[in-house]
């Protein structure tokens, strides 16, 4: 959010955020930091946090050394109590076509892989991209029974502002990225860039996410509502 470290960013976010994505956007780069990019002073600051998981996980060398690599970064931040991850799932695993089988058995992997090494399934987030089938996304979360983390740009980039998630889908939903399309269509854009129907569709979503009930019934956690737009301007 602003130029500077992961230990920067987080100090400057400190006492305005109850939370904090970390971005581990690269598998190279992440498994390289050291005290100096988290030091252990960070579990002092009044935050809670959370991880989004690699974009280049090693999918094509299976599910467990995407898990190997995954798991390795959460263990980096266990110092934090990171339980959750938000999980891009390999491509065209999601789409609206069936799923190629190599993807299918990596996912299964990745699951097995992560439950054991005693963490739960539900901590992780499967992301809508764009071009992803809500129905295969919630299906493949299910199936696992892993959470997911409903991006406001990709939904509307792909649905379009006339189509809502079904309850089944919000109720497996933890996290929120807000943001929107933006006038290039790349995403991630300030909310302030949401056309008056986008603005109808994110409002009504929100109350629609807010109303639904975890799967397990009972009394469960609001969502978390994260701006996800790498600018605090």
């Amino acid at each position: 959010v602003i130029p500077g470290s992961v230990a920067d960013n987080v100090r400057f976010l400190a006492g305005k955020v109850s939370e904090v994505g970390l971005c581990f956007f690269e598998t190279e780069a992440c498994l390289g930091y050291g005290e100096g990019d988290l030091p252990g002073d960070l579990a002092d600051l009044p935050l809670r946090w959370h991880v989004h998981l690699p974009l280049d996980l090693p999918w094509a060398a299976g599910g467990g050394a995407a898990a190997d690599a995954a798991l390795r970064l959460m263990d980096k931040v266990d110092f934090l109590g990171c339980r959750r991850a938000v999980l891009h799932l390999p491509e065209g695993l999601a789409g609206v076509v069936d799923a190629p089988a190599g993807a299918v058995k990596a996912w299964d992997e990745f699951v097995a892989c992560w439950q054991a090494s005693g963490r739960a399934s539900r901590d992780i987030l499967l992301e809508n991209q764009p071009g992803d089938a809500p129905g295969a996304l919630l299906r493949l979360a299910e199936e696992h029974d892993a959470g997911l983390c409903l991006d406001f740009s990709h939904w509307l980039l792909t649905q379009g502002a006339d189509f809502f998630p079904e309850p089944e889908f919000l109720r497996r939903v933890s996290l929120l990225h807000l943001n929107a399309p933006g006038a290039a269509g790349g995403g991630h854009g300030g909310l302030d860039e949401l056309s008056p129907a986008e603005r109808a569709w994110a409002a009504q979503t929100l109350k629609k996410a807010l109303a639904c009930q975890s799967p397990l019934g009972g009394p469960s956690e609001p969502p978390l509502f994260m701006l996800e737009i790498f600018s605090w301007d």
